[in-house]
């Protein structure tokens, strides 16, 4: 504990503001991306909680399909649902092998 308090008033307050961002830039993108997964997988809750009023991803997809018929939109928004999941899982990924190499 006196060596990590003895480098912190050697060091200047924004490089040890940058190291501790950057240790804890994995755990952050970790977070988000569960988040993200767990804010688009889920379709009950939105229903439940927001009765109808509030415009999710899943709910809309749902309308889009079994009450409008609208097939073409709802794949639409359904390729735009993936790509960005997909954008997101290789930023984790990048930002996860960045991470383990330095």
């Amino acid at each position: 504990m006196d060596a990590a308090h003895e480098v912190v008033q050697r060091v200047p307050k924004w490089i040890a503001l940058l190291l501790a961002a950057a240790l804890s830039l994995p755990a952050l993108a970790a977070g988000s991306i569960l988040v993200f997964i767990l804010t688009f997988g889920f379709f009950i809750t939105p229903a439940i909680l927001g009765g109808g009023r509030v415009p999710m991803v899943a709910n809309a997809l749902d309308l889009l399909i079994n009450q409008f018929a609208r097939w073409e939109t709802a794949a639409a928004l359904s390729t735009v649902l993936l790509v960005v999941t997909l954008a997101c899982f290789a930023m984790s990924r990048w930002i996860g092998a960045r991470g383990a190499t330095s």
